[in-house]
């Protein structure tokens, strides 16, 4: 089943922006890679979702790797 993904760029940030995903389900707090018109970005999924919005969205290409710990 389709979700949608509100995500956001930073932390912080007001704004957020919807996305699709067809692929593992996905939980608020998990990062993932998008495509923007700057190129892909990683960014945090704050919200998730089975309604589609009333626009068209793009797809979330998937899990970002997560970070390490620096020693």
């Amino acid at each position: 089943m389709r979700e949608y993904v509100q995500v956001r760029f930073k932390p912080g940030d007001a704004k957020t922006y919807c996305y699709h995903n067809d692929g593992a389900p996905l939980h608020v707090g998990a990062r993932v890679r998008v495509e923007t018109r700057d190129g892909i970005k990683t960014v945090d999924v704050v919200d998730v979702g089975y309604d589609s919005p009333p626009y068209g969205t793009k797809e979330v290409l998937g899990a970002a790797e997560p970070l390490g710990r620096r020693v």
